[in-house]
């Protein structure tokens, strides 16, 4: 085993010192395409003559090591072209990028951006508020239990389709996939490959997320149907939102162009390995990328904090929360940087810019800093409005 990983990895450590070697002066010549073409024929051969070696595993470490050493910027420019043709040559886009949404992935009423390649709803913020039609102070429990002995159905997911795969369909499972469907773009939605759905009434659970078992860098929704609905069989349209949300938060913020992934079944030492290369915050042993919104999150808001509550007792973060109701934008959210990440998001798109400067403020003006999630938030509420009519 030893020997294995030491050959997956032999070429790129090869790399890095190479990458490290280069001079600091940086000026794109045809010489520096011509040393990516070497590397990347390398690389090429190494994947085609050895089983254990996935591209993807490749990238994932080129990502990694992009992202984590000091490295001169004609270093980063090789190293770009290489992860671009590699990302192009073994077509893993879907892996390693959302995808651009197309004319066709908008809704009625919806205008399309040609160079952005999103879709898009002209309104104004506070000219329809969706604060109105939304309970700001609503929070729930998202704490996964032993809800799932009551699985109804499991389904595959394929864009906006659910193929039932294993039990009984139905309708309901149906109408809460729409509803996430339709306010979640396509393009954010290519990490869900199952969704599952469970029955307990007697769980203060909603939902949770998790990785996909076979395809560790794929992601499963899994929600409890009792949640969703009213004793009459209504759909509770408010909380589903928030709770649907803030679940898809998640996938946003520990996908794989967000995290590096360990693999599920790797040894002890493996991931000991892994973790000591880990030069940002790490979250369920996971190595957040240097850029990632939740590693930026972490840094600026739970560097002291983090340490603190990953060993507490549930009396300490009850009174950690406490003693920093202003911190968090929900009591939940204090659990720890992924909740909170979570919350947070689904306050941003649920809610209106703040003016007050509380830290639970802070943390939502924090994502108005990335355009990317300015036009998600302003899509979601879009069709969030439409969805309330």
């Amino acid at each position: 085993m030893i020997m294995k990983i030491f050959k997956k990895f032999i070429t790129i450590f090869v790399i890095i010192l190479f990458f490290f070697g280069m001079s600091l002066a940086y000026s794109p010549v045809e010489k520096d395409f011509q040393i990516a073409e070497r590397i990347e024929n390398n690389l090429y051969e190494k994947i085609e003559n050895n089983q254990n070696l996935l591209p993807e595993e490749v990238v994932d470490r080129l990502i990694f090591i992009q992202n984590n050493k000091n490295l001169s910027s004609r270093a980063l420019f090789i190293l770009d072209i290489i992860i671009e043709d590699m990302i192009h040559d073994f077509n893993l886009e879907n892996i390693y990028s959302y995808q651009d949404m197309t004319e066709d992935d908008c809704y009625d009423d919806e205008k399309y951006d040609i160079e952005g390649k999103y879709c898009y709803i002209e309104w104004k913020e506070n000219e329809n508020n969706i604060e109105e039609y939304y309970d700001k102070n609503f929070q729930i429990n998202q704490d996964n239990d032993e809800w799932e002995g009551n699985i109804e159905a499991r389904y595959g997911v394929f864009e906006n389709n659910i193929t039932l795969l294993n039990w009984l369909e139905n309708q309901e499972h149906r109408e809460v996939w729409e509803m996430f469907s339709y306010i979640i773009p396509k393009n954010y939605r290519v990490d869900f490959i199952e969704y599952v759905v469970s029955n307990n009434p007697d769980s203060d659970t909603y939902a949770h997320v998790q990785q996909n078992s076979e395809d560790y860098t794929k992601w499963e929704l899994h929600i409890n149907r009792s949640a969703f609905y009213d004793t009459k069989g209504n759909l509770i349209k408010k909380e589903s939102l928030h709770t649907l949300i803030h679940e898809f938060a998640h996938v946003l913020t520990l996908n794989k162009s967000q995290v590096q992934y360990y693999p599920l079944d790797a040894p002890e030492y493996t991931l000991w390995l892994y973790q000591d290369r880990c030069n940002n915050n790490s979250i369920s042993e996971w190595c957040l990328y240097k850029a990632s919104y939740l590693n930026n999150f972490i840094n600026t808001f739970w560097e002291e904090d983090f340490r603190k509550i990953k060993n507490a007792q549930e009396w300490e973060e009850f009174d950690f929360y406490t003693n920093s109701e202003t911190n968090f934008v929900t009591d939940y959210a204090s659990t720890n940087p992924g909740e909170d990440i979570a919350e947070t998001f689904t306050y941003f798109v649920l809610g209106n810019k703040p003016e007050y400067t509380t830290i639970a403020n802070q943390k939502v003006l924090q994502l108005y800093e990335y355009p990317e999630l300015i036009h998600l938030k302003n899509l979601i509420q879009g069709r969030i409005l439409k969805l309330s009519k």
